[in-house]
């Protein structure tokens, strides 16, 4: 797992680290994509970030988690404010 870190440089060489893995060990694991984006949107690369929420739907078309995180990340490129539930 990409650990976020108090230095960004560190933690964008464990990124690039763990998109490396994802590809290489399980290029069709939804949870793999999953993770990576997280740790991407949280590093604030949030088109790749939606590329791997994109892909973990693509591979898991019922994965809640990735449909809610590429919401979030659509609604904060469009300015809208995040919907309620």
């Amino acid at each position: 797992r990409c650990r976020l870190g108090r230095r960004q440089a560190a933690s964008r060489r464990c990124c690039r680290s763990q998109r490396f893995s994802t590809v290489v060990d399980g290029p069709d694991l939804p949870a793999g994509h999953f993770n990576l984006g997280v740790a991407l949107a949280k590093l604030g690369v949030f088109e790749e970030a939606a590329a791997q929420f994109t892909e973990t739907m693509r591979l898991d078309p019922k994965h809640a988690q990735a449909r809610a995180f590429l919401q979030k990340l659509e609604q904060a490129r469009s300015g809208l404010p995040p919907a309620r539930n």
